[in-house]
């Protein structure tokens, strides 16, 4: 199954910063009111901000973030000031999901994970506050019901006298097994019941509408019976096929051509099956039947995600980072005099040790087990330092000095990659001079993009400086050079695309700007070349934190410039 509509990650970073203002001028603006409920132009000042983000939110496609702005303006706009009790509890409600928005903003730009599912819980708390229906997992995923699922081989079927019987038979098969899942026993068997139940009810109605919905339950029930969360909201799911066999008894033996499945349970079941993660031939081809794929990630993968949701906020985990990166400056520079001699007594190795505990206590917090326990094995060796009254020799000073390096790259590794749940897992399973190395080439591709944009900034004063001088070629004379330094960064970076329509750029400069007198036409040109340099700096800033950023962008940088003669080579 795919994922939802993926959001524009680079538009939620670039205004990002003034939602984030906008919803805090909100936040205020209800917890004046909260504190004063005759100030009701504040309360109204509240909603319109509100309105605004989630329109702002759509319009960058962040579904589920919008959603949930909206269903936050639909609550205020129901409260009803004159019950003061349920005004109370709906006014804590949006609090709350002031808290969750910004938070949920801040993870898609720190994981680049688009999982609106991860906001079904809040939106439906606010749902429930206006008495509207809830929404289920799969509300942000759609299947195509259009062409509905047949059998793969002919089953045999039984004689008509036998079916009414039958179905109220494995009804109750399923029922025993739905009753041992809500009382929490005998798991396995139970799904083991649950799903022969509704395998049979496939092959009895093998010619109906309803094939599709029991083969989706049978196929559903097999992988929730693995390693899958059994939810409340799946538990209801189960619940909802009952209810279907139930409807299947009623249907036995009339001429009801309308009846027709549930695409809404059938949607539950198909997001069950694509969280998986089974990759088989089986699951691959039933998804493919309602043109979807699995998921990007699997239940296991959600239920971490939700944690890291709930968990420190990026800022929180930053500032862990600035500390660590503090506390390990302060260790080196007394690890650095005492390899000088400058250690007169035994204090500075008990000041370096606390040091060091105070680091591996936050690697602790922030979850980087692996480089908490080296260093805490080496907090064993400076104790003994410490006991002997004297500095370890030269090979043991080198050692530590290496460990607090590895630690300073991890801690660099993560942060490269936005203190994510999967960042932190990757340092922790990797060899520490590999995490070295990766910090050190993470920081030197940070440099040399930011150079790269630096040098765009560069050319595009040149340019606006050539347009508004009434096009004296003294303003460009050095972009080109500009404009090569570019695309060696690109050529360096193995960005091949974007090094094409850095030549191609440095094309135009030499054989038109430099060239043509013809001032009509360059304004014209001018305004087109603009688009490809708006096109290569947007494209600059995705790479700057995702190396995989999606080049697609780049597709306007070449059509302005074989607009401009300049075909891309």
């Amino acid at each position: 199954m795919s994922d939802s509509l993926a959001p524009n990650f680079s538009s939620l970073k670039m205004i990002y910063p003034e939602l984030l203002v906008t919803l805090e001028q909100a936040a205020a603006e209800l917890e004046q009111f909260i504190a004063d409920r005759a100030d009701l132009l504040s309360f109204r000042a509240c909603i319109d901000s509100i309105t605004q983000i989630a329109g702002t939110l759509e319009l960058i496609q962040v579904q589920g973030a919008n959603q949930l702005a909206t269903e936050i303006v639909e609550v205020a706009e129901a409260i009803d000031l004159e019950q003061e009790e349920l005004a109370d509890e709906h006014l804590g409600l949006i609090s709350r999901a002031f808290l969750f928005l910004p938070r949920y903003l801040e993870y898609l730009l720190q994981t680049q994970r688009n999982l609106p599912v991860l906001l079904i819980p809040h939106i439906n708390e606010l749902r429930l506050a206006r008495k509207q229906a809830v929404f289920a997992d799969s509300h942000f995923y759609t299947p195509d019901f259009q062409t509905p699922i047949v059998p793969a081989k002919r089953m045999k079927l039984v004689g008509d006298e036998d079916v009414g019987a039958l179905i109220k038979r494995l009804r109750h098969m399923y029922q025993v097994g739905l009753l041992g899942i809500l009382k929490n026993k005998q798991i396995k068997p139970s799904f083991n019941m649950m799903q022969r139940s509704l395998h049979r009810m496939s092959i009895i109605q093998a010619d109906s509408p309803f094939y599709s919905l029991w083969y989706l339950g049978s196929e559903a029930l097999a992988h929730l019976s693995s390693s899958m969360e059994l939810t409340p909201s799946r538990k209801k799911i189960l619940g909802a096929l009952d209810r279907e066999l139930k409807l299947a008894i009623k249907r036995v033996g009339t001429d009801d051509q309308t009846a027709t499945p549930s695409q809404t349970l059938s949607s539950d079941l198909l997001f069950i099956i694509a969280l998986s993660g089974d990759s088989g031939e089986t699951t691959s081809h039933l998804l493919a039947q309602f043109g979807l794929t699995l998921f990007s990630h699997t239940d296991a993968e959600l239920r971490r995600e939700r944690d890291v949701l709930n968990g420190p906020s990026a800022n929180t985990l930053k500032s862990m980072a600035s500390v660590l990166n503090d506390e390990l400056i302060h260790a080196k520079d007394i690890l650095e005099r005492a390899s000088d001699g400058g250690i007169s007594s035994g204090e500075d190795l008990i000041d370096l040790i606390d040091t060091l505990k105070k680091v591996a206590e936050i690697l602790g917090v922030v979850g980087l087990v692996v480089p908490g326990n080296s260093l805490k094995n080496e907090i064993l060796t400076v104790e003994s330092w410490q006991r002997a009254g004297r500095l370890g020799d030269d090979t043991a000073q080198l050692h530590l000095a290496d460990i607090l390096l590895y630690i300073e790259s991890a801690i660099g590794g993560v942060g490269h990659s936005g203190l994510s749940d999967d960042s932190i897992a990757r340092v922790n399973n990797q060899e520490r001079q590999e995490v070295i190395a990766q910090s050190q080439l993470a920081s030197a591709r940070h440099i040399v993009i930011s150079e790269a944009e630096a040098g765009l900034a560069l050319v595009k004063r040149s340019l606006s400086s050539f347009t508004e001088s009434s096009f004296d070629r003294a303003h460009i004379n050095n972009v080109t050079v500009s404009l090569n330094a570019i695309r060696g960064v690109m050529a360096m970076l193995a960005l091949p695309r974007a090094e094409r329509v850095m030549r191609a750029c440095i094309g135009f400069v030499e054989d038109t700007l430099m060239d043509s007198d013809e001032k009509p036409a360059l304004e014209q040109l001018m305004e087109t070349f603009a688009d490809s340099v708006i096109s290569m700096e947007y494209y600059l800033d995705a790479i700057k934190n995702d190396e995989g950023a999606d080049d697609k962008v780049l597709e306007i940088a070449e059509e302005s410039l074989t607009a401009l003669g300049c075909p891309l080579e």
